[in-house]
């Protein structure tokens, strides 16, 4: 059994929708829906992405959140640009929906 298989995450193969196949397509885009508003989060496979470039995808991250901390929030998230670096446990979903619980942090590599 793969990792995958086993994740409480779902895995969705977005193969028919890249090749343009309707009713798979359809089936892909239901998947989507499915696990977003269920779970909030899903894993993507078929998307055909060079497994090259998924390494340097990794490889860069890796060094990027390396950083010391002045200089990741040189590329903090502003209002006018949603994206950029947010600092671990600076953000709590859980507090807009008046709930105690931890911030919302990733899991360090």
């Amino acid at each position: 059994m793969s990792e995958a298989s086993r994740s409480p995450i779902p895995l969705v193969d977005i193969r028919a929708f890249i090749d343009g196949e309707r009713a798979g397509a359809r089936k892909v885009v239901e998947a989507v829906d499915r696990a977003c508003r269920e779970i909030g989060f899903l894993m993507v496979t078929g998307h055909q992405m060079p497994a090259d470039l998924i390494r340097e995808t990794h490889r860069v991250t890796r060094q990027f959140f390396s950083l010391p901390i002045d200089e990741k929030l040189r590329y903090r998230v502003t209002p006018e640009r949603y994206r950029g670096y947010v600092p671990c446990a600076s953000e709590g979903l859980a507090y807009s929906l008046d709930s105690e619980t931890p911030p919302t942090c990733a899991k360090a590599w």
